[in-house]
């Protein structure tokens, strides 16, 4: 149950914001975009994808983060002394060696 409570909170945040009294029909209201709550934002697949994806996040930033902090940074610099630019040294350095950490994330999430 514990290990429950945090992701349990998270949806039923989003539920209170997505309602169709929520907090974002009412910020939209009072900024005076809408005159009333008329657009129900729960119950729909964009709710449904913002939802898991603020739950999920955390199980997908740490292995990414762990495979990222894991590169040498001589690599990084050897690439950036043999002329490459940051983009080149991301796309050829960086991406190919944080590769397994975005593989356990995909595993985990999906």
């Amino acid at each position: 149950l514990p290990f429950w409570t945090s992701y349990l909170l998270r949806v039923f945040a989003w539920k209170i914001v997505l309602a169709y009294n929520g907090v974002l029909n009412s910020a939209l209201i009072e900024s005076g975009i809408w005159s009333e709550p008329t657009l129900t934002f729960l119950n729909t697949p964009a709710a449904v994808v913002v939802t898991l994806a603020h739950a999920y996040a955390p199980f997908a930033i740490l292995p990414i983060y762990v495979a990222l902090d894991t590169i040498p940074k001589s690599l990084i610099e050897a690439a950036s002394d043999l002329g490459a630019r940051p983009f080149t040294s991301f796309r050829r350095v960086v991406l190919p060696n944080s590769m397994p950490g975005v593989l356990a994330a995909a595993l985990v999430v999906f």
